[in-house]
């Protein structure tokens, strides 16, 4: 990943970063001033000049704090930035996700979704709060340190860079050479792990229930073994290296070192006794910072993987709105030589053309794999057709404003998601403002009155924490949502599989009395459900195969009437 894409992402607080770094260069540059003023405390203290040294102390003492205190200004400093960074990332990301198209969603696992906003926002905690400050500290300390023991005597700093050289070599001609192919292979690795845990704990009961329990945690397992694996292979030669390095930089070869080219300094009259104690102390603390550098690489390369996912979701192209913008007039459908494809997928949808009137009821039927589901997930903008074009009253898609085509286009699907609200506010969802004499009409007409009345605190009871609901009646309180939308067009696919017969029938009972006017599509496997509707369209294969009323199609004895008769089979059965 470029330094720029990384500059880019930190935008938000460069201000408070560059702030910070300038500190810690002047942190830096006055570190030196310790060392100088006690070299110079050591030699008049073993000149006998000791009337003399109230001002070397002075200047030690106080080049100690500010170096000291300009330090931890900087790290905190760093540390705002980071909590302001990573506020402002979540919401960024979170508002970018909702504005990409929702396809982006559906085709990713809500575990990689969790481990953006989540583990990949945190791992730029290291980067911002520790490493720039620490890499600045960590590099520019020991250059000015070593700058400053050859300004006292070259020879005694060609012996305190001697160790920092030897690890140098050490570690090159043992670690091999890590790519980033490698730090990629570590994160799909960790990916795994992610998507295989979030698929345990959600299929966890289904495998009980068919004791494969123990085949759902071998998956999990396994990919932790890879995991482990991955990062073994990648991290073991880097670590067997640096054990092996770091001997140089140990504090009795360095000290070793730089006392015996000192003492053989000294004994030439080319060095003082202060001068050799400063420079072994400068070169036993070059280390510190070495190692501080050193041991920021893994965290410092993973924040780096993590800051460039974050920068590929922030450039991802939001639905665009061709211009001019337009308002749809009315609920009508006009679909024209409509294909779709999933990515990196075969066409599931071919030339789909279809007609359908403002304030129609549509069903859209045909066998499983036909293309029922896809259809309507185009037609409610779920996803974006892969070629033709889709008109929503009259206007086509593209130049509908997103906020508008919601107002005028409300869809219910399979996955009726309840929020963590109040069973009001998530009734009243779709129409803020709706007051509870409304919500209450509503949750009447889909038969789910008594039972929200009966949990512990009615309509406030909070969905998953007062009250938990079935799947049946989680699909009959969006239900009730949907209608309370009042939008133009309301788009069904299946969404009440998971009701009973009872519950069904009210449901669609309340559905055909809110939308007196308004168009409906739905997608249904019952075909009772669709005897009524305006428009029958049979999908088969992708394509659409027939379309008619329920009289018309029986008489044609095509693919309807066959599923048609299969169904008064098995009902009879």
């Amino acid at each position: 990943m470029s330094a720029r894409t990384i500059w880019t992402l930190l935008a938000p607080v460069r201000g408070r970063i560059v702030a910070a770094l300038v500190v810690q260069v002047i942190a830096s540059l006055l570190s030196v001033v310790p060392f100088w003023a006690l070299a110079i405390l050591i030699d008049r203290a073993l000149s006998g000049r000791v009337d003399d040294l109230t001002a070397p102390l002075i200047a030690f003492v106080t080049g100690l704090g500010l170096s000291a205190g300009l330090g931890a200004l900087a790290l905190f400093i760093s540390h705002l930035a980071d909590v302001e960074l990573q506020a402002e990332l979540q919401l960024t990301l979170a508002d970018r996700i909702g504005r990409l198209p929702l396809e982006w969603s559906a085709d990713r696992s809500s575990g990689s979704i969790r481990q953006l906003l989540n583990d990949d926002v945190k791992s730029l905690h290291h980067l911002v709060a520790h490493v720039l400050v620490e890499i600045v500290a960590g590099v520019l300390t020991p250059i000015t340190g070593l700058v400053f023991c050859y300004a006292l005597d070259w020879r005694l700093g060609l012996a305190a860079t001697a160790p920092m050289v030897l690890y140098a070599l050490l570690f090159s001609a043992l670690a091999g050479k890590e790519t980033k192919t490698g730090m990629a292979a570590i994160n799909d690795a960790l990916h795994t792990v992610s998507n295989a845990i979030v698929e345990y704990v959600n299929g966890i009961s289904v495998l009980k229930v068919f004791t494969r329990d123990a085949q759902g945690f071998r998956r999990f397992t396994g990919a932790s073994e890879h995991f482990r694996h991955t990062f073994r292979a990648i991290a073991e030669p880097q670590i067997r290296a640096q054990s092996i390095a770091v001997s140089a930089l140990s504090a009795p070869v360095v000290a070793a070192t730089v006392l015996g080219v000192g003492i053989w300094s000294h004994h030439r009259g080319w060095s003082s006794p202060g001068e050799l104690v400063v420079v072994t102390t400068v070169a036993m603390l070059v280390p510190v910072g070495i190692s501080t550098v050193a041991l920021s690489t893994q965290a410092r390369r993973t924040a780096q993987e993590a800051a460039q996912r974050i920068a590929d979701v922030l450039r991802e192209p939001v639905r665009a709105v061709a211009e001019p913008a337009a308002e749809p007039m009315d609920g009508s459908f006009e679909l024209v030589g409509v294909s779709y494809a999933y990515p990196d997928g075969p066409e599931v949808l071919h030339d789909v053309t279809l007609s359908i009137p403002d304030g129609a009821t549509v069903a859209l039927v045909g066998p499983s794999g036909s293309g029922k589901s896809t259809l309507a997930a185009l037609m409610a903008g779920l996803r974006e057709p892969t070629g033709g074009t889709i008109a929503i009253g009259g206007v086509d898609r593209r130049r509908i404003p997103e906020m508008r085509m919601r107002q005028h286009l409300t869809a219910m699907l399979q996955d009726s998601t309840l929020l963590r609200l109040s069973i009001h506010d998530n009734i009243a969802l779709a129409a803020p403002g709706t007051t509870r004499a409304e919500v209450e009409d509503v949750i009447r007409a889909v038969g789910m009155y008594d039972r929200i009345v009966a949990t512990p605190h009615g309509f406030d009871s909070i969905a998953g924490v007062d009250t938990y609901l079935s799947g049946g009646e989680a699909q009959r309180i969006v239900a009730a949502r949907s209608i309370l939308a009042g939008s133009a067009i309301l788009v069904l696919d299946e969404a009440t599989s998971a009701a009973d017969p009872e519950a069904e029938h009210r449901v669609q009972q309340a559905v055909d009395r809110a939308v007196v006017g308004q168009t409906l599509i739905m997608v249904t496997h019952r075909l009772a459900t669709a005897t009524g509707a305006d428009l029958i369209v049979v999908l088969e294969d992708g394509r659409i195969v027939e379309t008619g009323r329920h009289h018309d199609l029986l008489a044609a004895d095509g693919l309807y009437r066959r599923m048609w008769s299969s169904a008064v089979v098995g009902a009879d059965r």
